[in-house]
């Protein structure tokens, strides 16, 4: 065979394999549920890893009608029992075509004392129609306050629409009876939040610290300097769900497929695993723990 009919055949085979990658790709948005926009975002994301994210700014008029007000610092602060939820990674995605079940509903039938929530609600933080469809609308209508760690994707627009939307602090604590929740902002590593949160550490016993995803550098941080005053960690993340340790901490992993009620007596903790499944959301884990 010439070199030409050579070079013909592999550029024939070179168009034929990007026809299938574009099919590809394109089957797996249509199976995980991504629009045409969010294909664009993806391959854009995959060009320029650093500047996908237009910082596009919500108007004032909408700001007002969905921002989630701030809570007041301290929740119950006169309790030894109390109870809340925790989960994360609640933007709408589908996993092998199964229904999630509605929040609202859900959550208010066990009444927990509050929510706490690891981050990612909106897949592309800039744009209001999906902070209103994946996380307002979600949440609609459950009563409990809802305290949240900004994770990766809310930090993409430099968590503008966070701190307009939702709350003004990116990083904050309070406190539920005699537990310091200390709640962290995941991409934000500066100095600053670095000193406020072993300040917060080594300042409060019995504290429970939320993580935006899986922040890994805090994981390390954790893992370090392995303190006492830390009874829980808490992250979330989509299709990761697990019971694991840093050092002697007790790490535990939610998602929202997968949400933990997690139930504090005095010194004892202790947690139960729901599956949010729309099939299965009579099927209450048997998981239940009280090491802590």
């Amino acid at each position: 065979m010439s070199f030409k009919k050579t070079l013909v055949f592999f550029s024939l085979g070179l168009n034929a394999l990007s026809i299938l990658l574009f099919i590809a790709l394109v089957n797996y948005a249509i199976v995980n549920g991504y629009g045409v926009a969010d294909i664009k975002l993806k391959i854009k994301r995959l060009a320029n890893s650093s500047g996908i994210y237009s910082r596009r700014i919500v108007p004032e008029e909408l700001v007002s009608k969905y921002r989630l007000k701030t809570r007041a610092k301290d929740l119950l602060p006169d309790v030894s029992k109390f109870s809340f939820i925790h989960l994360g990674h609640t933007y709408p995605y589908k996993i092998f075509g199964l229904k999630r079940v509605q929040y609202s509903s859900f959550f208010n039938e066990i009444n927990p004392d509050f929510v706490l929530h690891s981050g990612d609600l909106t897949y592309d933080p800039s744009r209001l129609d999906y902070w209103r469809d994946s996380f307002f609308e979600v949440f609609k209508g459950v009563k409990a306050p809802i305290y949240i760690s900004p994770s990766n994707h809310e930090s993409y627009d430099g968590y503008n629409n966070f701190r307009r939307l939702i709350r003004d602090e990116i990083w904050y604590s309070f406190n539920v009876g005699k537990y310091h929740f200390v709640v962290l902002a995941y991409n934000d590593h500066s100095e600053t939040q670095n000193k406020w949160f072993l300040d917060e550490i080594n300042n409060n016993k019995n504290v429970v610290v939320l993580l935006g995803g899986q922040d890994g550098y805090y994981q390390k941080i954790i893992g370090e300097i392995d303190h006492p005053n830390i009874k829980l960690v808490l992250a979330g993340d989509g299709l990761v769900y697990a019971d694991s340790w840093i050092g002697k901490i007790r790490y535990l992993t939610s998602n929202d497929y997968f949400i933990r009620l997690i139930t504090v007596d005095g010194d004892k903790i202790s947690w139960q695993t729901y599956c949010m499944f729309e099939d299965y959301i009579s099927s209450q884990f048997a998981f239940r723990y009280s090491e802590l």
